[in-house]
């Protein structure tokens, strides 16, 4: 029991502006009269406060029996700290910063007890632990050293419409779903609101992603759909199935048009068509005046006008890279081809002569030819390009 001399009083200093009220219990006692008294204070301010006045006369004390402290806004946490002063030197009896709606209650038996919080919600910045390492419960949730673990079987709910969104903004991490301690839950399952999985993830090292029935990926807003394999080393892999018989590769339009066709020689592999596939440059096909192609123009078919003298550049050989040229017009200038090596190999026919060897740096479409005279690089390697063509006319071409 707190007991007042007649120089003490019981004050209570507030940390902010927010609404407290407090309700003090007590008994004067003057000689063996005791006489019970209250004292009520409502503190609107950030202030030092006298909760229990010190009692009157030089022979009678006051003996404190109760006193409850409740910050009563409806948002705003407030630091109380309860002093006993003597006139001259203020002792802390207790301090505690109270949440909206929360109180502290002072009796003899059980001293300061723990804050009420048992209120209709909790508006505060921090929660912070009471015994070290030993986290936060909230209803069978705990919350602990950064992460978040439920005490018993549970489930994340999104309640109102919108997006359940797991983000970790961190500039370096990942984030990750782990299946537990049990290494036998092996499955993440992505289920709909009537329990049926919609989607499944099942790994052992390598990750596979599967559903349980024929499905659609969707990219439901403007932009790309891109499957990209970031690491240094291996391969993105489309596999049509489990069933060797999906042997073809299709790439549709919204309409369900097949655009493009793969289709394996047999089930086990081989050689591989691709039906409706054109390869196109990047640039346009029509060439008029100098230009430089790179590997991104390879497959393409350009059409050379002849109304002008310039230099058409390849780029570095490299396995596979084509580039077909056909004269345009039969104008009385020159187009030069080359890459700037001696990397050009192989014949061209000329009409009435045997084949004539293409070996050199420069090749030239000279002047007047025919419309239809061609020419058709492959790359080889990086040093060589195969080269072949043919005129209509005699001394077409020559190299360099």
């Amino acid at each position: 029991m707190i007991v007042l001399n007649s120089t003490d009083v019981i004050r209570v200093v507030t940390g902010s502006a927010v609404t407290v009220d407090v309700v003090a219990f007590f008994h004067d006692v003057v000689t063996d009269a005791r006489t019970p008294l209250r004292q009520l204070t409502a503190i609107t301010t950030a202030a030092t406060t006298t909760v229990v006045a010190a009692p009157s006369g030089q022979t009678s004390k006051r003996e404190v029996s109760g006193i409850v402290i409740r910050n009563t806004h409806a948002s705003s946490s407030n630091l109380v700290t309860v002093q006993l002063y003597d006139g001259s030197t203020a002792y802390q009896l207790h301090s505690k910063t109270l949440v909206a709606g929360a109180s502290v209650t002072y009796t003899p038996d059980n001293g300061w007890g723990p804050v009420d919080l048992t209120i209709g919600a909790i508006s505060t910045d921090t929660i912070t632990e009471s015994t070290a390492g030993a986290g936060v419960t909230v209803d069978g949730l705990l919350i602990k050293d950064a992460g978040i673990v439920s005490t018993a079987a549970s489930g994340w709910t999104h309640s109102t419409a919108g997006n359940l969104v797991f983000d970790n903004q961190l500039v370096t991490g990942a984030t990750y779903f782990t299946l537990g301690t049990d290494t036998s839950a092996t499955e993440f399952a992505v289920r709909n609101n009537s329990e049926t999985r919609m989607f499944l993830l099942t790994g052992d090292g390598a990750l596979t992603i599967s559903t349980t029935a024929a499905s659609t990926w969707t990219h439901a807003t403007a932009g790309d759909l891109t499957f990209d394999n970031t690491f240094a080393t291996g391969s993105t892999i489309f596999v049509c199935g489990t069933d060797t018989t999906a042997t073809d590769f299709q790439v549709q339009n919204d309409s369900a048009v097949a655009i493009l066709t793969v289709t394996p020689e047999s089930a086990s592999g081989g050689t591989v068509s691709a039906q409706g596939l054109v390869a196109k440059s990047v640039t346009a096909a029509a060439i008029t005046t100098t230009r430089t192609l790179t590997a991104a123009d390879s497959g393409g078919v350009f059409s050379v006008a002849k109304t002008s003298a310039y230099a058409i550049t390849l780029p570095t050989p490299a396995q596979g890279i084509t580039f077909k040229f056909m004269a345009l017009d039969t104008g009385a200038f020159a187009v030069t081809i080359s890459d700037g090596s001696a990397h050009l190999f192989g014949q061209i026919q000329e009409a009435g002569t045997t084949p004539i060897a293409m070996t050199g740096t420069t090749l030239s479409m000279v002047a007047t030819q025919a419309v239809g005279d061609w020419l058709f690089f492959q790359g080889i390697d990086a040093t060589h390009y195969l080269v072949t063509g043919s005129s209509i006319t005699a001394s077409k071409f020559t190299i360099a």
